[in-house]
């Protein structure tokens, strides 16, 4: 899997389709870090080929907890997945470290609108926030559904560290209304500021943009 996953390269996504400020109570050890701003675009695959193999090896790996993907430099540190059975504190989006932006601010809104009108995908949530860069060590997952309407029938952590590059880990669950069963998307990459980034899964995708805050 390639280091860096623009939008568009992954297959059978083209690109016309998927083309708040901070409190001020921040704390000490976080308010020296690189703030950044995090948006993402969850949706749905309409009509997913999704075979009972597929679903097999999906099943499998959810279990066995296995990220999807991993992509990352030769020899960069890799941030540790989430559940390694340590202790890890998952934040919610109204801690002062982390806090939604307006939708004033956000950026994907031509991804959403082509979504929307594609017969293909459908948009299940469009949220940004903004943290700091947190360190290797302390990945600090972010619960997504504090994010998201109830509806949108997806949970789990989205964690983005900073080491020489920025990292972000996505393990999520959707429930896919069509079938009733639960799906499982883990993926971890390197991420580069200012570009559009796809997290592939046959059933759902997450389209993610972080700019650094001047």
């Amino acid at each position: 899997m390639p280091h860096s996953h623009r939008l568009g390269r992954t297959a059978g996504v083209s690109l016309a389709l998927i083309a708040a400020l901070l409190s001020s109570s921040l704390p000490a050890q976080d308010s020296t870090l690189q703030q950044f701003d995090v948006e993402m675009v969850i949706f749905r695959v309409n009509n997913p080929s999704f075979t009972q193999e597929d679903w097999a090896l999906e099943e499998a790996r959810a279990k066995a907890k296995v990220p999807t993907a991993v992509a990352v430099a030769d020899g960069e540190e890799v941030p540790p997945p989430l559940d390694t059975g340590a202790a890890v504190t998952v934040t919610q989006a109204n801690e002062s470290s982390i806090q939604p932006t307006s939708v004033a601010q956000f950026r994907l809104n031509s991804v959403e609108n082509s979504l929307r009108r594609s017969r293909a995908y459908m948009p299940l949530a469009h949220v940004g926030w903004s943290q700091p860069g947190f360190a290797m060590n302390n990945p600090r997952p972010l619960a997504i559904e504090s994010l998201l309407p109830p509806n949108a029938g997806v949970t789990g952590t989205v964690s983005m560290v900073r080491g020489r590059y920025l990292h972000m880990t996505v393990e999520l669950s959707f429930v896919s209304p069509i079938d009733g069963k639960r799906y499982v998307l883990r993926e971890q990459r390197r991420m580069r500021s200012g570009e559009k980034h796809y997290f592939d899964h046959p059933v759902f995708g997450v389209v993610v943009l972080v700019t650094p805050k001047s």
